[in-house]
């Protein structure tokens, strides 16, 4: 639950790519660069080759994963002996083999993964814990890379839990999670209703929808569904889709994209035609009529904490800027202007666009030689890493409940009492070693660093996919919601130290900072000691 809760702190929440994902990425990648989609192959295929290789380098891959075609240790060789320079496609050639194998030699990762994280529940061993965490985050990835909804999912493994409180045994739980999660595509029909400003105008884009003259009376006196949406005013229309899906959630996101579609098409029809489309849809199952009534909007990742008093001193600083550095100020006051966009916007793609523009405005120069998307990224990373563990820890402790602070920590000491909740007493005990070792401090922080830089380099790959496509495969729902805390989080540290630090004087002078007070962060030798450094305070996760 935690994997899919959108206030869990990113570092648990559900991760984009899995061992099989990611080398499904891999294989569409270097197509696209084949084909001269994409223009430079590092650090746009390097950097999911390096993801690749770290995944194959876990130690417990092996009991959930199989090679075949390649051994394991060939697969790494491959992945190793990758290059930018290539002139006879020999090596992408043999790399799209090992990916395109690896994808059909673990057709049943999903199944293995079940089976692995059964065995380990029942076994019962708390040394098991972190293999249970690694294995159930995989499994997750999976899923939805299946098709599943994010929604669905947590709600069946909601109702997995009300049975085993209600004393199920595990054996059964699973046997019901693996009789839902291998369930055949069903029918389910999507009910939208539109309003253009001349109903006469509005012409059908697709084959797939269909124009009712009525809401349905079989749903009219159904609990749950909008009065409102029930009840159809002059010039509204209601337009049916039926979609082949996985569950209702996934149904919704389907015929979703087809309806804008036609509302995008009609738009080019006439200029002041205004077509307003219901933030409501109707699900329905076809066979079985159960149905969900369900905002055609999700909502993205990430937990924003508006505290009052640190909302109020960010405020009292943006308006200090104004009077201190035009540069700054109108950067800064440009970035919160496409945060508003993309959060109006309804459409996955728009909100990436403007959460991006507003983010590389943020970090560009136009009076240096640098590169733009290095500069970003190098400068964004360093804000981003400097909080790491501060906020991590912050996370953990808010989880832990009263018994716990941050002394706990710093005196490696924890409450006789075992936390009861077994996951968070790991987790406390593993902090209590790996927040006093400065070798373990660092190492974490670094991998930290490498993951956003793989991060940022697919997150531009992906904005450019956008662009000159207008399209991708990759999940945008979860690149939007990191997209979106990468640009809040820069815009209130920045504007917050440039005022409050009076040393600093214009941004750059912020971005060296920051770089700055990572390195001195990464060399010390406890938790404490970084708190010291800088410690954490915002009005966001």
């Amino acid at each position: 639950m935690e994997l899919l809760h959108r206030k869990s702190f990113d570092t648990y929440r559900v991760n984009l790519h899995n061992p099989y994902t990611i080398f499904v990425e891999l294989y569409k990648s270097i197509d696209k660069f084949n084909k001269k989609r994409i223009k430079n192959f590092d650090p746009t295929i390097t950097s999911i080759v390096q993801e690749a290789t770290g995944f194959l380098q876990n130690c417990y891959l092996d009991c959930v994963f199989s090679f075949d075609t390649f051994g394991k240790k060939q697969a790494v060789t491959i992945l190793d002996n990758t290059t930018k320079s290539d002139k006879d496609g020999k090596k992408n050639r043999t790399l799209s083999l090992l990916c395109k194998s690896i994808e059909v030699e673990n057709i049943e990762f999903k199944k293995n993964l079940f089976v692995k994280i059964k065995s380990l529940l029942v076994t019962d061993d708390k040394a098991n814990f972190e293999q249970i965490d690694l294995y159930t985050s995989w499994l997750v990835t999976q899923l939805i890379h299946q098709g599943y909804s994010r929604k669905f999912i947590l709600d069946r493994i909601r109702k997995s839990k009300t049975f085993l409180d209600n004393n199920s045994t595990i054996e059964i739980v699973f046997s019901k999670l693996n009789t839902v999660f291998d369930n055949n595509r069903d029918d389910y029909e999507a009910i939208f209703k539109i309003k253009p400003n001349s109903a006469d105008t509005l012409l059908i884009a697709s084959n797939q929808i269909n124009e009712l003259d009525t809401f349905p009376k079989e749903f009219e006196n159904k609990r749950y569904i909008s009065e409102r949406f029930k009840e159809r005013s002059e010039g509204e229309k209601y337009l049916s889709v039926i979609i082949n899906s996985l569950d209702f959630w996934s149904a919704l996101r389907t015929t979703y994209l087809l309806v804008t579609e036609t509302v995008e098409i009609n738009c080019l029809h006439d200029i002041d035609n205004k077509i307003t489309l219901d933030k409501q849809a109707l699900i329905i199952h076809c066979s079985s009529r159960s149905y969900r009534m369900e905002s055609i909007e999700e909502n993205l990742d990430g937990f924003y904490d508006y505290q009052e008093s640190d909302f109020v001193r960010f405020v009292e600083n943006f308006k200090a800027l104004n009077g201190r550095s035009n540069v700054a100020y109108e950067k800064i006051r440009s970035a919160i202007r496409f945060y508003k966009l993309g959060n109006d916007s309804q459409e996955i793609e728009h909100k990436i666009l403007n959460y991006w523009i507003g983010f590389e405005q943020l970090f560009s120069a136009i009076d240096t030689e640098e590169d733009s998307i290095n500069r970003m990224k190098s400068f964004f990373i360093a804000i981003n890493a400097v909080y790491y563990w501060q906020r991590r820890t912050t996370y953990l402790l808010n989880r832990a409940g009263v018994n716990y602070s941050f002394e706990n920590f710093t005196n490696s000491q924890l409450p006789v009492d075992p936390h009861p909740n077994p996951q968070i007493q790991h987790r406390l005990e593993k902090y209590v070693v790996l927040l006093n070792d400065k070798k373990e401090l660092r190492g974490s922080i670094e991998k930290h660093i490498k993951r956003l830089n793989q991060h940022l380099t697919r997150i531009y790959r992906v904005r450019n996919e956008l662009v000159h496509e207008g399209r991708t495969s990759v999940d945008l729902f979860l690149i939007a919601g990191h997209l979106r805390h990468y640009l809040l989080f820069s815009i209130e540290q920045i504007t917050n130290e440039l005022i409050e630090n009076q040393t600093l004087g214009c941004l750059d002078d912020v971005f060296v900072y920051f770089e700055n007070i990572l390195e001195r962060i990464k060399d010390a030798n406890n938790i404490k000691e970084i708190f010291e450094i800088k410690k954490y305070t915002g009005y966001m996760e």
